[in-house]
């Protein structure tokens, strides 16, 4: 099913600057593929916020704690192993798209060559695909 990745994260009224769209959300804003989930890189206060809010709290294979609620997945750390990165640099290099701000794409091809599953090569394929158009 296709997300409106704009639309859903309106509906959780997020401060401007307090988060920063990547992984498939990405792909889907440049019109690249569709997603299924909305990765996005907060503050730490919007975290706790929302880990206060009862937030279903998940550990990924990369050992990074997500909170998880619906089609959200909401990280305060986004860093492994080969990729450092923090928010404030993460929120520097972010573009805006229809008022939305997006990890850019070749942060997000960094980003996914850390992760280094099938699926990321996948997307990092079209990526480059669509930067050659």
């Amino acid at each position: 099913m296709a997300i409106n990745v704009a639309k859903e994260i309106k509906k959780l009224s997020l401060p401007d600057k307090s988060y920063v769209v990547f992984a498939g959300g990405v792909l889907s804003a440049h019109g690249i593929r569709e997603t299924e989930d909305i990765d996005l890189f907060v503050l730490p206060e919007v975290y706790e916020k929302f880990k206060k809010e009862g937030w279903e709290v998940e550990i990924k294979n990369s050992g990074i704690r997500a909170l998880k609620s619906g089609v959200f997945e909401i990280y305060n750390d986004i860093s492994t192993k080969d990729y450092k990165t923090n928010f404030i640099t993460a929120l520097k290099n972010s573009e805006l798209i229809n008022g939305i701000r997006y990890m850019s794409l070749p942060e997000t091809i960094l980003y996914k060559k850390s992760l280094g599953r099938p699926k990321d090569f996948a997307d990092i394929v079209l990526i480059e695909n669509f930067l050659k158009k």
